[in-house]
C-alpha cells in the first residue's frame, strides 16, 4: 500500500482497498510472465480484499507459469477458502501447471474427487492426507512415480490410469482397504509400505501378482482381548510379490495390555500350512512386536519353509518376555522357533 503510494489516512480503508486491488489486478493482467518465478500471497495483509479478487488474483498468476505458489495465513486471519474449482478438471491449477512435479493435499475435507490431467507431465510425487470427504482419485499424470495416502475413512476409488511409473506406494489406512486390487492399479510397484488400524480382510492371490515388488513393509493391529489377527494370511502377499527381497511385518500391540487369545499351544504339529512355494529372492525378513500368537509361528514357519536364500530372519521379541496366565509361554515359543531353525536351516541368522 505504501509503495503503491495508497495512504489509507488520506483515501479511507475502503477506497484504498478499492484501488489497491485493482492496481495488482492490473499489473498480473499485464505482466509477461517473463522472469517470475513466485508468487506470494500473504492472506493477513488482504484483510480487505473480497475473496473474489484473491481467487482472480490466483488464476492469473498460475496462468503466468510460476513455479512456486505461497499462501500465508495465520489464526488471526478472516476465513479463507481456497477455491476448489481450480483443482477440478474444468479448474485452471492442474491443468494449467504444466511444471509441477509435487503435490501434496492435506485436511482439504470439501474434496470429493481429485483429477489429476495427463498434460501434467512432470508431476511425479501425489500425496493425500486426511481429505476425510474424499471418494475418488483419478490421475492421468503419465510420470507418476510416487503415491503416498493416509488417514483416510470412506472408501476411496483409486484409478491411476496405466500407473507404468508408479514404483512407490504408501498408504496409511482406518478402514478396509482392498489390497487384492494393488497388483492391477500399480503393475509396477517396488516398494509398498501399508500402515493399516483395522484388519486387513482382502489380499493379493496367486492370480494377481507384483511381478516387480523387491520391499514389502506392513504395520497390522496386534489383538488384546478379541480374537487375534490371522497373521498367517498375509503370506499370501509374499506367493504375489516372486521378486521380493526385504519383508517387514510390525505387529502393533500395546505394552499395558496383555494377549489373551489365539496363543501357541506348544504343540508345532498343529501349525496350518500354505502349497509350497518358492521364494528364491526373499533374502531379509523382519517382525516387530513378536508375541505368543500361533498365526505368527506359522507365517514364521513359511518364510522358513519357502525362503531358500534367506540370510536374516529378524524377530522383535518385546512381547515375549512377559507371563500370560502364569506361564512364560514366550520362551517356549521362542525355543521352539529356534528348535525348527536349527533343525531345517541351520545357516539362518535369527535375531531376537
Amino acid at each position: 500500500m505504501e509503495a503503491l503510494g495508497l495512504d489509507s489516512s488520506l483515501y479511507g480503508n475502503i477506497k484504498a482497498s478499492r484501488d489497491f486491488t485493482k492496481i495488482a489486478y492490473h499489473i498480473l493482467k499485464q505482466h509477461s510472465g517473463i522472469g517470475l518465478k513466485t508468487f506470494q500471497l500473504s492472506m493477513f495483509d488482504c484483510n480487505n480484499v473480497d475473496s473474489c479478487h484473491l481467487d482472480s488474483w490466483l488464476h492469473l498468476a498460475l496462468r503466468l507459469g510460476i513455479e512456486e505458489l505461497i499462501l500465508e495465513t495465520n489464526s488471526l486471519t478472516s476465513k479463507y477458502n481456497f477455491p476448489l474449482s481450480l483443482l477440478s478438471a474444468k479448474g485452471c491449477l492442474l491443468p494449467d501447471s504444466f511444471a509441477l512435479e509435487r503435490l501434496e493435499l492435506s485436511f482439504c475435507n470439501k474434496i470429493i474427487c481429485l483429477k489429476i490431467p495427463r498434460v501434467l507431465l512432470r508431476l511425479s510425487y501425489l500425496e493425500v492426507v486426511a481429505c476425510n470427504y474424499l471418494q475418488v482419485i483419478e490421475s492421468e499424470a503419465p510420470n507418476l512415480s510416487s503415491f503416498c495416502i493416509r488417514w483416510f475413512h470412506n472408501h476411496i476409488l483409486i484409478s491411476l490410469g496405466q500407473a507404468l511409473h508408479v514404483k512407490k506406494l504408501e498408504i496409511c489406512s482406518s478402514r478396509a482397504f482392498h489390497y487384492a486390487q494393488l497388483p492391477i492399479i500399480v503393475p509396477s510397484l517396488e516398494t509398498l509400505t501399508i500402515d493399516s488400524i483395522s484388519k486387513m480382510i482382502s489380499t493379493p492371490n496367486a492370480h494377481n501378482k507384483f511381478h516387480q515388488l523387491k520391499y514389502l513393509n506392513i504395520r497390522v493391529p496386534g489383538e488384546t482381548h478379541d480374537p487375534t489377527y490371522d497373521y498367517f494370511s498375509l503370506a499370501s502377499f509374499l506367493d504375489a510379490s516372486p521378486c521380493l527381497e526385504t519383508f517387514i511385518l510390525r505387529v502393533h500391540v500395546q505394552e499395558e495390555s496383555p494377549v489373551e487369545h489365539g496363543l501357541f499351544s506348544r504343540d508345532p504339529s498343529h501349525l496350518r500350512q500354505m502349497p509350497e512355494h518358492g521364494h528364491e529372492k526373499l533374502k531379509r525378513v523382519q517382525i516387530g512386536g513378536f508375541y505368543p500368537a500361533k498365526s505368527l509361528l506359522e507365517l514364521a514357519h513359511h518364510v522358513l519353509e519357502s525362503a531358500t536364500s534367506l540370510e536374516c530372519l529378524a524377530l522383535g521379541t518385546t512381547y515375549c518376555s512377559c507371563e500370560f496366565g502364569g506361564k512364560d509361554l514366550g520362551k517356549c515359543y521362542l525355543s521352539a522357533i529356534g528348535t525348527y531353525i536349527e533343525e531345517k536351516v541351520p545357516s539362518t541368522s535369527l535375531l531376537g
